[in-house]
């Protein structure tokens, strides 16, 4: 059969709009090539506890690429496959259920047997001293993220998914509460100290302060994914893709163009994140670390609540940094924190003004890369993109450890260096390690001081921050401050004397106004909580860890205004 010229260009145009209806979700959906269907036959253990490895075995599972497991769905990290046989690490909070898998080519196949999770106990070791009315509390224990359910006085509250390890924040808001409450918890396994004595409950009282829920976090881009979607221009763009110094973690952003021919009308790239509930957040900003490496970037903030739309600029009256002038410009990194219900959003879209409310959610925020009133080349690198509860506001970095060097007082018998123990750096590239084997419980190992002066007097809620990781060990610190002739000291640092970070590194936030502060020596009758301290000195004391190995790794020991995060 002939077919002229025309007859075929219309084929073709036929097979590639043909082509282009199918998405990647829908890659095998319409084609006759037999993708082969994998099959579960075991696995192995049906039961197991949260955190460890269990087997899939089966057929053509060579090409998985997500496991879900449980009634309520929860994915699976896979750490190894074959044809035969999936490992997965069972994730903490899936409940009992069928496991499901899906291949590369979305063929999906789910086992007739019933995986049982085994659970440790989750321990409240805290409760509320009392609940304000509207607002979020917390409860502090072990194994928290276990928990599902919150009953205040009878009324439900599913928390499922909203814990952490440690501290568990349940809202409040659209309650109506007595004077006083009692508090029950309902986890997927045994809750040690479960049900509350009376709690007494007060109105909110916003000039009082408050305690700050835990941070959403965005992006931190660890999990090496870029979400820069480039749009008028091409640019060096993507993880790590520039070399810099590390912010936090291993992993950042990095965005470079050598020559931007519209500095406003030109965008660069955006990246925009899903929806975010702000429930429970009293002062919602947005925060992040920024680096320009000694040239200039910048983004628009583009904001939808509600469906409204509103943008915005960073400059010195709306940034925490008062030399931002619609460009960002640094040679390290800096952090950034944007109070989202004062920020001046435009109505760049036509729909109207955007007045931002710290209740309900976020349809989306994006970050609009242009030039601005910088001048070539184009670069900035984001790290740790989030919403906290309150400005993150650093004062004074008593040790950061990057010069390489220390000057610690140690004890007899006491190991310190850089970089010593089997972890990898949460900030920068360095940090401290000490260790003794053997230890007595309260062995002094040795400390580091850094001097003063450090003023207090315009910071609203100092605290002293620090990150902390024990690897394979246990470990503690305690902290001395001296205003004149007297030292105050904090010893209690941890709720037992204690860490046991298990290979992570926790960050410890202690607020000066609230923390027990004791006098350790002089002739002062209180704490000045407005005064000045002459030096700040870090004691690592071995704490409860009698008759083990003492390690303790520590970094970013900071003052500041409110929180760290």
């Amino acid at each position: 059969m002939k077919f002229n010229k025309i007859t075929i260009a219309l084929l073709a145009v036929i097979t590639i709009a043909a082509c282009k209806k199918e998405s990647f979700d829908d890659y095998s959906a319409g084609y006759d090539i037999p993708f082969p269907v994998p099959t579960i036959t075991k696995i192995s253990p049906e039961t197991a506890e949260i955190g460890t490895e269990i087997t899939i075995e089966g057929t053509n599972l060579g090409k998985t690429n997500r496991v879900i497991m449980g009634k309520n769905l929860r994915q699976a990290e896979i750490i190894s496959k074959s044809e035969t046989a999936v490992k997965v690490r069972v994730p903490r909070t899936v409940d009992a259920g069928p496991v499901m898998l899906e291949t590369a080519f979305k063929k999906f196949t789910t086992s007739t047997q019933t995986f049982k999770p085994i659970y440790p106990k989750a321990v409240v070791t805290g409760w509320p001293s009392q609940i304000e009315r509207t607002q979020p509390f917390k409860i502090k224990g072990e194994n928290l993220d276990l928990i599902t359910t919150v009953y205040i006085q009878g009324q439900k509250v599913n928390v499922a998914g909203a814990g952490a390890l440690t501290q568990l924040s349940v809202p409040t808001q659209g309650l109506t509460l007595p004077d006083a409450v009692v508090v029950k918890l309902v986890g997927l396994g045994d809750v040690e100290n479960e049900t509350s004595s009376s709690i007494p409950v007060v109105e909110y009282n916003p000039d009082a302060g408050y305690d700050p829920v835990a941070p959403k976090v965005i992006w931190d881009f660890e999990d090496g994914v870029s979400p820069f979607e480039a749009v008028d221009i091409t640019s060096t763009n993507g993880i790590n893709a520039v070399a810099v110094p590390k912010g936090r973690g291993v992993n950042y952003l990095s965005i470079h163009v050598d020559d931007v021919p519209d500095q406003w009308n030109t965008l660069i790239g955006r990246m925009k994140s899903g929806e975010i509930d702000l429930t429970g957040f009293h002062d919602p900003h947005l925060t992040f670390m920024v680096n320009t490496n000694g040239k200039q970037g910048y983004a628009q903030l583009v904001v939808s609540q509600g469906g409204v739309r509103g943008g915005g600029h960073f400059t010195g009256a709306t940034s925490s940094n008062s030399n931002d002038n619609y460009t960002f410009a640094t040679t390290g990194w800096e952090w950034r924190s944007i109070k989202l219900t004062e920020f001046p959003f435009e109505n760049w879209f036509g729909d109207g003004a955007l007045d931002f409310s710290k209740d309900g959610k976020l349809d989306f925020f994006s970050f609009e890369f242009k030039q601005g009133n910088g001048a070539d080349p184009f670069e900035v690198h984001l790290d740790q993109i989030m919403i906290t509860d309150g400005p993150l506001k650093p004062v004074a970095v008593a040790f950061d450890f990057e010069n390489g060097a220390v000057d610690f007082q140690a004890n007899t018998g006491a190991t310190t260096a850089i970089n010593a123990g089997a972890v990898t750096a949460i900030s920068g590239n360095n940090f401290l390690t000490v260790r003794k084997d053997a230890v007595a419980s309260w062995d002094w190992t040795g400390a580091i001081q850094k001097d003063g002066p450090f003023n207090l007097g315009n910071l609203k809620t100092p605290y002293l921050n620090a990150w902390v990781n024990t690897g394979t060990k246990r470990g503690y610190f305690q902290v001395e401050m001296l205003q004149s002739d007297t030292k105050w000291g904090i010893g209690q640092t941890s709720p037992d004397y204690l860490f046991s970070t298990n290979g992570q590194w926790q960050l410890v936030s202690l607020n000066l106004t609230k923390i027990g502060i004791d006098k350790w020596g002089g002739n002062g009758t209180e704490f000045d909580i407005k005064g000045t301290l002459d030096y700040i000195k870090i004691g690592f004391s071995t704490g409860n860890t009698a008759m083990e190995d003492f390690e303790i790794n520590i970094d970013d020991i900071i003052l500041s205004d409110g929180p760290m995060y």
